[in-house]
C-alpha cells in the first residue's frame, strides 16, 4: 500500500504542474474551449487521485 500511496502522490504532483502549465497557456482574451476542457479534465483526474489517496491514508492509519 505504501507504494500505491507514493505513486498517487507523484501523479498528483505531476497533474498539479500540468494544471499550472495549462493555466499559464490560457490567454486572458479569446479563451478557446479546448483550453478550458483540458484544464477541467486535468483537475478532475487530479481530484479523483486525491480522493483515492485520502481513502488509502484514512484506511491505513
Amino acid at each position: 500500500m505504501k507504494e500505491r500511496i507514493e505513486e498517487l502522490r507523484e501523479k498528483i504532483m505531476d497533474l498539479q504542474q500540468r494544471i499550472e502549465d495549462q493555466e499559464r497557456r490560457i490567454p486572458p482574451h479569446s479563451v478557446q474551449p479546448e483550453h478550458l476542457q483540458e484544464l477541467e479534465r486535468l483537475e478532475e483526474e487530479r481530484d479523483a487521485l486525491q480522493r483515492e489517496l485520502d481513502s488509502l491514508q484514512g484506511s491505513g492509519s
